[in-house]
């Protein structure tokens, strides 16, 4: 612009001379030169201008062409990267929303797995205090079972003691009864063969003396042994006495084994039976004659009852 005002002003006065020549008419020679050269300056003036002006309107078009298209570039530049920063945005926003359901989807799957494991441990506990009051229930059926089978062992066994007892009882009421008639009768008998000859009291004597030397030397040293030769004893004399005519009763014999061990073993046993009529037959036996039942056969009660205290005596120490 600065450059255009120059030129109109240097233009201005070129055409005031023309616009008064042609006011005043001058001479055909030098209007003709002067205005020739005045046009043709003023048309290669106007020529540079019209080309000054082209060239700064070209300018100018290229300035604002590349003006727009850097605007154009700045602003495709910016859509880029708005449309990358929304994009971008759009991708963060996928992302966190994938996480976002990846991270419920796995909260769902440990609230499932959770739920099912609390399910499992709760139908666990469920079983277990099942099997628990089951295995309960059979303690206690068995503790009853075994309670009552306890219950009928023990009156089982106080039935067993009380028919024991009753049986000793009446066994010892038995025994009691034969052993004070055994007395009687042998009271009375000896009451009767009191009149018998002087060496049938020294028989009878010759007993006593054989029992009271069997207890002195057996008494301290085997008291259980002696006892039971005793009762071996009174067994013997017993059996003859009750039935002094069988003759199984009147031989006893040596080697059977009940003899070999309780009266054998034992010195001075086998004197007491020899004083109530045994002699050795020589045959590995003891054995009375049909005399000695005859004659002394009742005698035996007596000796019978000496045996009976003496039993006594040992049993009671």
């Amino acid at each position: 612009p600065a450059t255009l005002a120059r030129g109109a002003s240097m233009a201005a006065p070129a055409a005031a001379p023309t616009a008064t020549a042609a006011a005043t008419p001058l001479p055909y020679s030098v209007v003709t030169r002067r205005d020739i050269e005045q046009s043709e300056a003023r048309r290669r003036q106007e020529q540079v201008e019209r080309t000054r002006r082209t060239e700064q309107e070209s300018q100018r078009s290229q300035q604002e062409d590349a003006e727009r298209r850097r605007r154009g570039a700045e602003q495709e530049a910016e859509l880029q990267r708005r449309r990358q920063v929304e994009e971008t945005a759009e991708r963060r926003a996928r992302a966190v929303e994938e996480e976002r359901r990846r991270q419920e989807h796995w909260a769902n799957e440990r609230r499932r797995r959770a739920a099912e494991a609390e399910e499992a441990e709760r139908q666990r506990r469920l079983q277990q205090q099942a099997d628990e009051e089951a295995q309960r229930k059979e303690r206690e059926a068995a503790a009853a079972a075994a309670a009552a089978r306890e219950e009928q062992r023990r009156r089982e066994e106080v039935e067993m003691a009380e028919k024991h007892a009753a049986e000793a009882k009446r066994r010892a009421a038995r025994e009691a009864e034969e052993l004070r008639r055994e007395k009687e009768d042998a009271e009375a008998r000896q009451r009767e063969a009191e009149k018998a000859a002087q060496p049938e009291e020294r028989g009878m004597g010759d007993v006593a003396q054989a029992l009271v030397a069997l207890r002195k030397r057996y008494r301290e040293s085997d008291p259980d042994g002696l006892l039971t030769c005793l009762q071996t004893l009174r067994a013997y004399i017993n059996n003859l006495a009750r039935n002094p005519a069988e003759p199984k009763f009147q031989r006893i014999n040596c080697e059977n084994n009940a003899f070999r061990t309780r009266i054998a073993p034992f010195d001075g046993a086998v004197a007491v039976l020899e004083s109530c009529g045994f002699e050795n037959d020589g045959e590995a036996a003891l054995a009375v004659g049909a005399d000695f039942v005859k004659t002394k056969g009742p005698r035996l009660w007596d000796a019978l009852a000496k045996v009976d205290v003496m039993i006594d005596h040992v049993k009671g120490g």
